[in-house]
């Protein structure tokens, strides 16, 4: 398999700044609620080595809950307007938004992302607060509210299971109405962290394959409408396969074959992304040493091995290929973004 060569002027450094957590996620990848923080000598450590692989820094803040560790956003935003360009974005459960946070993130352009698996509570049974039963939908409302009054824009990550699958469409009813969210990204669980062993929260293919067209067929409706009314919101895997019908891409999302990016753990351990942080057998280096160049090419290799299947496909430039840690962990052919790749190939050949 021929990949095509990567541009590397801008390098995504990943941040884990605290495992520490409000919710109490099934499915959780940093394997749960950890009193553990980044230090500022690795913060800066881990600066330091993104700003040696490209000119430009794309830093996404991730945990854990990050807003719980505030002082460590703005002690990495410091750092980063001392050293070099760089995008800035957080990535939140939207629980803990408080006032201060919005006129924060509105004063300094900071990009949003947040994890949300459904604004029913009984579509988000595996996302709970603390001892709570239910997922806490009025403080997440309340977050997408306060950014619509203040113009800042949101993409929603959704984690989807068998437990939420029947409701992805309901996501829609919501977002548009907002004009807050501009894309939702339906992610299938990994069978990693705390949701290892899990089988029971995979959903059932066929059943995704069907929830995913009466998605499209409502967000179609919608888009029809929003053309004259409002702002539309990009369904993200449909928007990579008419960027790849344009340009063909294979992988271009696993950074450990791009090599446009990496995952840092709070104690700066570095991984491809977050889905492998924790297994020692994708650890790639440290901030403080860089990356083991002898471990990047073991990974690759293994890589190719696991992915032979993708390689196989004649879609695979149209759908850019399957996610390394589930290929690894769930263990399941197809996989998920086959259904998705004939899904969105359909909607739009059409």
């Amino acid at each position: 398999m021929e990949l095509k060569p990567y541009k590397k002027d801008i390098y995504l450094l990943v941040l884990c700044i605290t495992k520490k957590c409000n919710m109490n996620c099934e499915y959780c990848y940093v394997f749960g609620n950890k009193e553990e923080y980044m230090t500022e000598d690795t913060m800066e450590q881990a600066i330091d080595f993104g700003f040696k692989m490209a000119k430009v820094l794309q830093v996404q803040i991730t945990g854990g809950e990050p807003f719980l560790y505030f002082r460590g956003i703005r002690t990495i935003l410091d750092l980063l307007k001392k050293k070099g360009e760089f995008i800035l974005q957080v990535q939140t459960n939207g629980t803990v938004i408080l006032p201060e946070i919005v006129r924060f993130v509105k004063r300094e352009n900071i990009a949003v992302g947040m994890s949300c698996d459904g604004f029913m509570p009984y579509s988000g049974q595996t996302r709970k607060m603390g001892s709570c039963t239910e997922y806490p939908v009025k403080p997440v409302m309340r977050s997408l509210r306060a950014f619509t009054e203040n113009g800042i824009k949101a993409g929603i990550t959704c984690v989807v299971t068998s437990k939420n699958v029947s409701f992805l469409d309901h996501f829609l009813d919501v977002v548009y109405p907002l004009g807050s969210v501009y894309s939702v990204h339906f992610s299938v669980v990994r069978m990693i962290g705390t949701a290892r062993n899990k089988s029971y929260l995979l959903p059932d293919l066929a059943l995704y394959e069907k929830e995913l067209k009466r998605l499209i067929g409502k967000w179609k409706q919608y888009g029809i409408w929003n053309k004259r009314t409002g702002p539309q919101v990009e369904i993200r895997f449909i928007e990579k396969l008419k960027r790849n019908m344009v340009n063909p891409v294979s992988f271009q999302k696993c950074h450990l074959i791009t090599r446009t990016g990496c995952y840092v753990e709070s104690n700066g351990d570095l991984y491809p992304c977050a889905s492998l942080s924790g297994d020692p057998d994708f650890c790639l280096g440290t901030t403080k040493s860089g990356i083991d160049e002898e471990r990047y090419t073991y990974l690759e290799a293994k890589f190719r091995d696991v992915m032979s299947r993708c390689c196989q496909c004649d879609d695979l430039p149209l759908c850019g290929g399957t996610c390394l840690a589930r290929a690894c962990y769930n263990n399941r052919f197809p996989f998920y973004e086959c259904i998705e790749c004939r899904v969105a190939k359909d909607l739009l050949m059409s």
